[in-house]
């Protein structure tokens, strides 16, 4: 959780939600500042497990990423099984068949520039 602070949404020295001085490990160019810990990452080949520190605006912008991907399934196109059509497929299968367009409703603008680009995908402006 980020704590509110003067200058937006970040991180508040000694506000107990676990803010460390360290190097975010994702967008902004890994500077020195404050970070939480956001979880653990892995990766198979070879195996390895390390903990995952972002900074205050690049947590922000994950959120965005997360919030953008739940808006994308809830409005993906129905399948020909009835199922939502997947944003993500395996590397030479057959394109999904969209049977029915995506459910009608309000849909609040993507906030990501990875949203928008499921958004594409979705309304089939994007293979």
């Amino acid at each position: 959780m980020i704590a509110p602070s003067e200058d937006g949404p970040y991180p508040v020295p000694g506000d107990g939600s676990g803010w460390l001085v360290g190097a975010c490990w994702l967008w902004c160019g890994h500077k020195v500042t404050l970070v939480v810990r956001l979880g653990t990452v892995s990766t198979a080949v070879p195996p390895a497990e390390a903990p995952l520190y972002a900074c205050g605006p690049c947590t922000e912008r994950l959120h965005g990423a997360v919030t953008d991907h739940t808006g994308a399934v809830a409005s993906s196109p129905i399948d020909g099984d009835g199922c939502a059509a997947p944003l993500y497929v395996t590397p030479g299968a057959a394109p999904v068949a969209k049977t029915h367009p995506r459910p009608r409703g309000r849909y609040r603008e993507p906030r990501t520039m990875l949203g928008r680009r499921w958004q594409r995908v979705i309304d089939g402006d994007e293979p």
